[in-house]
């Protein structure tokens, strides 16, 4: 999990997963608190005051044997919280 502040990336959280066919993925940003959960369980949380809004999503594929990954989102739906 990264914030982005005037082009610089701040780093909150950082993971890896299994290689599998599919995961279920849900970013949720709210006020200060960042999480993300995969198939229904939370793998990552954080908060922090200083970054208080989101305007975007990102997903970095990171294959450290240099071959390419790929990655397919289907039924994405950003919803705003009230």
């Amino acid at each position: 999990m990264r914030q982005m502040n005037n082009g610089h990336a701040h780093q909150l959280a950082q993971g890896q997963v299994a290689q599998r066919s599919s995961y279920n993925m849900e970013a949720t940003s709210n006020g200060p608190i960042q999480s993300l959960s995969l198939d229904g369980a939370q793998v990552a949380s954080v908060s922090d005051k200083t970054y208080t809004t989101t305007d975007h999503i990102e997903l970095t594929l990171y294959r450290p044997q240099g071959s390419a990954g790929t990655a397919v989102f289907s039924n994405f739906v950003f919803m705003p919280l009230p």
